[in-house]
């Protein structure tokens, strides 16, 4: 197998592997896992934003599970669905731990938000039958 084709696999893999996440950001001394189920970074500065979608499908709940640790400055978090209708929106989390229920069919689009933030978000996220 020739370097190119090698290249592609890699490349590839790490898309997939990555999840589907997007935004406009810097941020120093970051650590960040992204995957189909969950966004997180830790770091010791976040400016900007990252967004991640979110498919409900009919006759199904999704629980968001947000893990906030604010040490400075201020970060964000806003659940819109496909109307562009905020569903949840915090601004200035303080060290927290909150979930948020979502139960209408749709596409909603889960964004966090840093401006000179220390500190880390775990944003995950379960999807289950309704009862």
């Amino acid at each position: 197998m020739n370097r190119f084709k090698i290249l592609i696999i890699c490349i590839i893999t790490i898309v997939i592997l990555s999840g589907c996440t997007y935004g406009s950001f810097t941020s120093v001394g970051s650590i960040e896992v992204n995957t189909f189920s969950k966004m997180s970074m830790s770091y010791q500065k976040f400016n900007g934003y990252k967004s991640t979608d979110i498919h409900v499908d009919e006759g199904e709940t999704v629980e968001i599970n947000a893990d906030i640790v604010t040490e400075k400055g201020k970060i964000g978090m806003t659940i819109e669905d496909e109307d562009d209708k905020k569903v949840y929106e915090g601004t200035d989390i303080p060290t927290s731990n909150f979930k948020v229920t979502l139960d209408k069919a749709g596409d909603y689009k889960v964004t966090v938000t840093g401006d000179k933030h220390k500190g880390s978000y775990k944003i995950s996220w379960d999807k289950s039958e309704k009862k």
